[in-house]
C-alpha cells in the first residue's frame, strides 16, 4: 500500500488531467464555463486525496466515488461543450 496519496498513481494521473485542464482552457472567454470544469477536474485528486486519508474504508469509498461523479460531470460538460460550440 502506497504510504501518501501522492505515491497513488491515480492521484498522479488526477493531478496531471486537473493541470491540463487549467493549461488549456486558460484563455478561455466563458469563465463561467471555464470555472466549472477547473473545478471539477480539480476535485478528482483532491477527492481521491481526502478519500486515502480517511480512517474508515467506508470513508474512503466515499471519496473516491466523489471523484468518480466528477470525472462523470467534466465528461458531461465537455459534451455539452461541443454541442454549443465552446471547444476551441
Amino acid at each position: 500500500m502506497a504510504e501518501a496519496f501522492e505515491d497513488l498513481e491515480v492521484w498522479k494521473r488526477g493531478a496531471r488531467l486537473s493541470a491540463d485542464i487549467d493549461r488549456g482552457l486558460r484563455d478561455l472567454k466563458d469563465w463561467g464555463f471555464r470555472d466549472q470544469i477547473t473545478r471539477s477536474g480539480l476535485s478528482i485528486p483532491s477527492n481521491i486525496a481526502e478519500g486515502y486519508e480517511r480512517e474508515s474504508n467506508r470513508e474512503c469509498i466515499n471519496f473516491l466515488s466523489y471523484a468518480k461523479c466528477a470525472s462523470i460531470m467534466g465528461r458531461g460538460i465537455e459534451c455539452i461543450s461541443c454541442n454549443v460550440s465552446l471547444k476551441s
